[in-house]
């Protein structure tokens, strides 16, 4: 029994490493965070998703991302 589990964790954490996390960096402007699609509201060459953080909904569906960055966005975003 403990080896069956040791064997699940294992091949779960290989699992884990072998996948490509998708990640979004959220206002990235020119400065996009390695391997992540870019979304910005200028149509600038890092950016794959034009669109503005203030406008709902986020022309993205649910589950498509594993990980959001969003650096330097506050300031941007209304009330």
């Amino acid at each position: 029994m403990i080896f069956e589990n040791l064997s699940f964790i294992f091949c779960y954490t290989i699992f884990v490493l072998m996948r490509k996390i998708k990640a979004l960096d959220i206002g990235c402007g020119l400065s996009k965070v390695p391997n992540a699609d870019g979304m910005d509201v200028l149509p600038l060459p890092t950016v794959k998703i034009v669109h503005d953080v203030n406008k709902f909904p986020y022309p993205i569906k649910d589950n498509t991302y594993d990980k959001i960055y969003c650096y330097h966005i506050l300031e941007h975003v209304d009330d």
